[in-house]
C-alpha cells in the first residue's frame, strides 16, 4: 500500500511504515491513513522507518505522539527506525526523544 510519499506493508503481524523526506503539515493526512489502515487490520507493532526524513515539524510530531498513545493504550509498540541527527534533536528539543523507542 502506498499513500503519497509513504509505504507501508504488514509482514507477521508487524506494520511497516516508510516515510518520505518530511513529516509535516502536508503529510498528515497520508499518515493518519496509513495508521488507520494498520488499525483496521488489528497491527499494533508498527515500525516507523524514518530514515529518508530530513524535515519534521509539530503537526510530524503531534501525530507521531497520538499514534505513540494509541498504540501503546491497545498493549502495542511504536517504534522508530533509523532517524537522521535532525529528526532526534527536534524529539529532544520537545522533550519527547525518550518516549519513542529508537531502533539505530
Amino acid at each position: 500500500m502506498l499513500n503519497g510519499d509513504i509505504e507501508v506493508k504488514i509482514d507477521n503481524d508487524r506494520g511497516i511504515i516508510v516515510l518520505g523526506s518530511t513529516l509535516s503539515t502536508k503529510d498528515t493526512r497520508d499518515v493518519r491513513r496509513t495508521f488507520e489502515y494498520l488499525e483496521q487490520n488489528n497491527i499494533t507493532d508498527i515500525y516507523v522507518n524514518m530514515s529518508n526524513v530530513y524535515q519534521v515539524d509539530s503537526s510530524g510530531v503531534g501525530i507521531l505522539v497520538m499514534y505513540l498513545k494509541r498504540v501503546k493504550e491497545q498493549s502495542g509498540n511504536l517504534r522508530l527506525m533509523f532517524p537522521r541527527e535532525e529528526v532526534k534533536r527536534i524529539l529532544r528539543l520537545v522533550n519527547l526523544y525518550s518516549y519513542f523507542e529508537i531502533i539505530e
